[in-house]
Order: structure tokens, then C-alpha cells, then sequence
């Protein structure tokens, strides 16, 4: 119970930090502790009831390693002067929840789970970016195609492990297209959601088996 009690004390202490770091830095700060710490709070209050006890002490710890990437990426933003949006404002709370259920994943769940769940998500999210752009037309079922490919590529890495290594090649390959216009919000934006996932997934080539 005091373990519980000085976890909770710690996760409160994190919030605050990035309340104050909200107001004296930017507001970005705000929405990524909200979107880092949300769900784990609710558990430790007992009001979220969905996880072992296993799975509660990965849950704290996928989000501070989530807390740590996502401030080391708004840093970079706020360092890079980009000029976000209110509209982009949801994304910082999106970013936070990828990166701690793709780390949550990582850490609790057997490696074909983790391709199926973060894999999926990730093609769903490229989709939604595509659609988002260019509407229902001819340019987004062109510029589907690498998400479809993507996809077969996840479902062939969850039959042989060593094609997980892939999504780091993959990583690598498409970040020019993203850093060459990494001081524009869509571009940023699309980069740190896309390849939080990729990463995650290559390193499920790590991951001993169950």
C-alpha cells in the first residue's frame, strides 16, 4: 500500500512538473502529461480495473519511459520554433498514448500480439494522415499503397520474427522525407507518430519468447 501510495505521490509530482513546464515553456508540456499519466492514474485510483498486478507495474513504467521520448520530442519542438496550431494541440495528447501503449505492449505481451496491435494501429493512423490530406480521391488511393504495404509487412513479421528488423530499415528509409521538412507541424507531426511505432515493432526482433 505505501509503495502504491509514493508511486501515485511520484506520478502527481511528474504532472505538476509539466504544469509549471506548461506555463513557463509552452503548453505543449500540458497536454503530454495528460496524455503520458491519464490511464496509469486512473488504475493506481482503482478506478480503471483492467490489468494484473504484472501488468500495472509495466503500465507505470511504459509511461515514464513514454513521459521521457515525449518531452525529449517537444523540446525538440519548442528548440525548432515550430509554429503549431490550436488544431495540432490533439495531437500532442494522441503522440503520448502511441508511444506508452506501443511501450506498454513491448514490455507485457507476447511479440505476435505486440505486431498485431501496434502494426494495425500504425497502418490505421497512416491511413487517417492520407485521408486527412488529400480527402476521398485518386492521390489517397495512391498514397495508400505504402500503408498497405506495411501492413502485409506486419503480418508476415508475425510468422518470421527476423522480418520485424525490417521496420528499422524502413525507419530509416523514410525519415529524409520527414527531417527535410521537419521544421513544418504536418511533417513533425506525422514523423514522431509513424516511427515511435516502427521502432517498437523492430526491436519485438529482441523479445524472447513467452
Amino acid at each position: 500500500m505505501r509503495n502504491h501510495m509514493l508511486i501515485l505521490l511520484f506520478n502527481i509530482c511528474v504532472i505538476a512538473s509539466a504544469m509549471f513546464l506548461a506555463l513557463t515553456v509552452h503548453s505543449l508540456f500540458a497536454v503530454i502529461g495528460l496524455g503520458v499519466f491519464l490511464f496509469p492514474l486512473l488504475r493506481m485510483a482503482n478506478i480503471l480495473r483492467d490489468l494484473d498486478e504484472r501488468e500495472r507495474a509495466l503500465d507505470g513504467l511504459s509511461a515514464k519511459i513514454a513521459l521521457g521520448f515525449s518531452m525529449t520530442i517537444a523540446l525538440l519542438a519548442v528548440a525548432l520554433k515550430i509554429d503549431f496550431q490550436s488544431r495540432d494541440v490533439f495531437v500532442f495528447f494522441l503522440f503520448p498514448l502511441i508511444a506508452k501503449a506501443s511501450i506498454f505492449f513491448a514490455l507485457a505481451k507476447p511479440r505476435e500480439t505486440v505486431m498485431k496491435y501496434v502494426g494495425r494501429t500504425l497502418v490505421c493512423l497512416y491511413l487517417f494522415f492520407v485521408i486527412l490530406s488529400h480527402g476521398v480521391s485518386l492521390t489517397t488511393l495512391i498514397e495508400s499503397l505504402p500503408g498497405l504495404g506495411i501492413l502485409a509487412l506486419v503480418e508476415l513479421s508475425i510468422k518470421w520474427r527476423w522480418l520485424s528488423t525490417a521496420f528499422f530499415v524502413l525507419a530509416v528509409l523514410i525519415s529524409p522525407m520527414f527531417l527535410e521538412n521537419v521544421g513544418k507541424p504536418g511533417a513533425f507531426i506525422t514523423f514522431v507518430i509513424l516511427i515511435t511505432p516502427m521502432l517498437v515493432m523492430g526491436s519485438t526482433f529482441f523479445k524472447k519468447e513467452e
